[in-house]
């Protein structure tokens, strides 16, 4: 008989379902919400001493309410003598406080001679997986948003795509 199996402890958790003719997760493709965002402004957007919305995606769940989001990104330090100190979080519901979750403080180097200082960061929150989970109500739509903390410096900046977040329903 085809189908998909669990094979036992850590195995994907799409092959917990049977899904004729070998389906995996191809099968539940369509059924299941996704949505993307990035910070798409021409302009860099400065990090300031009070939280602010860097990017934004709204999705919808679909079938099970069991929301992960990855947010990526880079800070860039336009300061050629000295280091600045930026926070990054994640909220949700269109408001940038309170965060759901956040990095520790991290110290961009300074930019020098010919070279920008960069620093990558990333997160990633599996909502459903917490210790206390949260199961977000299908068909109604929820904004996800990477928020970014700066220093009284404003010479940090995340350039044009310079941060993504990705938000996909899971089995």
């Amino acid at each position: 008989m085809k189908g998909s199996y669990p094979i036992g402890p850590g195995a994907d958790r799409r092959s917990l379902f049977f899904l004729p003719n070998g389906g995996g997760g191809a099968a539940l493709r369509g059924l299941l919400a996704s949505a993307w965002g990035e910070q798409a402004s021409a302009s860099p957007v400065t990090l300031t001493a009070a939280n602010k919305i860097i990017a934004s995606a709204t999705i919808t769940p679909k079938l099970t309410g069991k929301l992960a989001v990855r947010i990526t990104g880079v800070v860039t330090n336009t300061d050629a003598t000295n280091g600045h100190l930026f926070t990054m979080s994640m909220s949700h519901g269109g408001a940038a406080t309170p965060t759901d979750y956040q990095i520790p403080q991290m110290l961009c180097p300074s930019s020098g001679g010919e070279s920008i200082a960069s620093m990558p960061w990333g997160i990633i929150v599996e909502y459903y997986n917490l210790a206390a989970p949260v199961i977000f109500p299908v068909g109604t739509p929820v904004q996800f948003n990477a928020v970014g903390l700066g220093d009284a410096s404003t010479l940090l900046v995340i350039q044009q795509h310079g941060c993504q977040i990705e938000v996909t329903e899971q089995f």
